[in-house]
Order: C-alpha cells, then structure tokens, then sequence
C-alpha cells in the first residue's frame, strides 16, 4: 500500500509540475510576441515554445481524464508535436546561422505536419460522443483511419528526433564545406540539441514500459531543457553570438543616455577603428565588445547609431563589410565568394548575399563579373 501511495505521490508531483512549465512556458512565448525589435528567430521561438507547451498541457489533461468535459481538444497535441519538431529545425539553424532564408526548399518540413493535421481532421470533426467512444482513437473502427492515426502517434518522437539530427548533419557538413563559419558559441547550441534529443530518446525508449510515471519525468526533462533554452536566447543573446540590437529610434525620443557626450567625436573614433583595425572582420563582433573598445556602454552606442544615423548595429558593420567585399570582388577576381563573405566578416553565404543585394540591387557575383569586363 505504502508503494502505491508514494507513486500516486510522485505521479501528483510531476503532474503539478508539468502543469506549471507548459503553462509558464506557453505564457512567456504569448508575451514575447508582442515585445519590440522581433527578428524572424523571435517568431520561430515564439511558436516552438506554445506549440509544445500546448502539447504538453493537452497531453497531461488528456492522461488526467479532464478533456472528456472538454473532446474537442482530445489528440490535439499530435500536430502541436509535429509542430514544434518541425520549428526545432528552424530554430536551431537560425542560432547557427542567422542568414538562412525562410524561403527556401526547407519549408517542405512542414508538410508532415499539414498531412497529418489533414488525416485527423475526420476525428477532429466527430460529435463529442463519437471522439469519447474511440478513445484511445485506435479502437476506431475505420481500418484506413485506424492505420493513419498509429503512424502519427507512433511518429511524432521520430519526427522530432529526426529534425534535430538534420539540423546536426546540415551544420556538420556546411561548416565542414566551408559554407558556414563555425563559432566556438556555435557549440553551446550543439550541446543544447544534443540535449534535447537524447531526452526525447529517453521519452521514446520509457513508451516501450507501461509506465505513466516515466513518461511524464521523460517530458518534464524536455521542459527543463526547453525552458532554459528560451531563456538564454532571449536573455542572454551572448551565448548564441546574438547580441546584435535591433532597436529602432523610436525607443530614444523620451529618454537619453547621450547627456554630456560628444557624439560627433565618438561617430569620428568608431569610423577610425572600423577602417583603420578593420574590426567588421570579426564575424563575432557585438555591440557589447564594439562599446566597449570605444570607451562608451552598449546603450549609448546603440543610441548614438540610431539617432544620429538612423540605422542599428548591425546595419552599422554591415556597411564597413559591404564596401570592403566591393572592393575585394573587383581587385581579388581570384577569390571565390565565399573566401570574400568570410574575410569580410559575414557568417555564411547567405547572409552576405542577402546583405549585399539589399546594399547594392545586385547579387555578389553579378558584381564581380561587372568587374571583369
């Protein structure tokens, strides 16, 4: 007896907790929706983290009995799964390599999670009384739909598994091609996917046991990496080299941290160190060390490029690292492109074309081949 109530003990204690992290984290990504100066990455947070948060709290109020008030939720959490497989790719990538176009063939990894929302919709579209008597929905008696909804459910932890091993693989191999420059912050990042995906192996290997106990300390793991994983993205952009600011001027017309500071003289001292030191080079440059080797705080830079110049940082260093790769297209027709992005401080090939047609209206090597006429 004493056996039985210290597992029902345990099981109150995972449940509460599961309740608190996937409400706590669907809660903060809701908010941050509505925070300032969002890149695409913010967007892609945003959805990965209520999208399993939603499909954690579905999942334990369905364990729990409390969606037969409530059947129009029951296996919701199957796309919301696929879902947040699918944005880990994206997530992750974008860590890695900021310039990755969300337009590319990758938005294919989408589609497993339309099909499958598409093949349970008849379920979904079922009276109430229908969904509760199928429960679980493989007692469907449909052989069609009874095969479809096994292979979601028995897909969703390889799904998820599988999009973190592509992203491992795809950085592997463009690093490696040189496609990419690795940054010794890239490898926080690796570690947090590596993390991640033997906690969803573990949660895949405990559905092998009858087990509830397990499952759920399987998915509250996940939750604990998940968690801190937004925190520090969002916090900490140190840690992922993103700490480039993206404040808009707007921020500065009711508060200043310019009083007494010759603005001009340091515009003057930061144009220096760029050409003369060359500091755009450095694809790790932030706006914290940037401040810092001039001799002001990271606000009052930020500050000085957007009221005085209209512009950000990253805008700033972009304009250094556009004009030098200009000059290095034409004078260096040796050079490959992707020599020319890297020793002007860029990341990957992406990110300099993108940056460089938006400079210019053309693409790097229509530049270059303008240069060799």
């Amino acid at each position: 007896m004493s056996s039985t109530q210290s597992q029902l003990t345990q099981l109150t204690v995972m449940n509460w907790l599961l309740a608190g992290g996937g409400f706590s984290v669907v809660s903060i990504c809701l908010g941050s929706l509505f925070a300032r100066g969002k890149r695409p990455i913010s967007y892609i947070t945003s959805a990965l983290g209520i999208s399993f948060g939603l499909s954690v709290l579905i999942y334990l109020a369905q364990s729990l009995g409390l969606l037969r008030a409530c059947p129009a939720l029951l296996f919701t959490y199957y796309p919301f799964m696929l879902l947040a497989g699918t944005l880990l790719f994206f997530f992750f990538t974008l860590l890695v390599e900021p310039g990755f176009p969300m337009a590319s063939p990758y938005l294919l990894l989408f589609i497993p999670v339309i099909a499958a929302t598409g093949l349970m919709m008849p379920y979904f579209l079922q009276a109430p009384e229908a969904k509760l008597a199928q429960i679980p929905i493989y007692n469907t008696t449909d052989p069609f739909y009874h095969a479809a909804y096994l292979f979601i459910a028995h897909g969703l932890e390889p799904w998820v598994l599988s999009n973190i091993l592509l992203f491992l693989g795809r950085t592997v191999i463009r690093v490696r091609a040189k496609r990419i420059k690795w940054m010794p912050k890239s490898s926080g990042i690796i570690v947090f996917a590596i993390l991640l995906f033997c906690a969803l192996l573990f949660y895949l290997w405990v559905n092998f046991f009858p087990s509830e106990l397990a499952r759920k300390a399987a998915i509250l793991v996940s939750l604990a990496i998940v968690y801190p994983l937004y925190f520090y993205q969002q916090r900490n952009h140190e840690l992922f080299g993103l700490s480039a600011s993206e404040e808009e001027p707007e921020k500065y017309r009711h508060s200043t941290k310019l009083v007494g500071i010759d603005t001009a003289g340091i515009l003057a001292k930061l144009d220096r160190a760029m050409e003369e030191k060359k500091l755009y080079r450095d694809y790790e440059l932030s706006l914290a060390s940037l401040s810092e080797k001039i001799g002001i705080t990271p606000h009052q830079l930020s500050e000085i490029l957007n009221a005085r110049l209209g512009i950000n940082f990253r805008q700033y260093v972009n304009r250094f690292r556009i004009e030098a790769a200009k000059d290095s297209l034409r004078s260096h027709p040796e050079q490959t492109i992707m020599e020319v992005a890297f020793d002007c401080g860029f990341g990957s090939k992406s990110a300099f074309n993108a940056a460089f047609s938006q400079a210019t209206g053309k693409t790097p090597r229509e530049w270059k081949r303008e240069g060799e006429r």
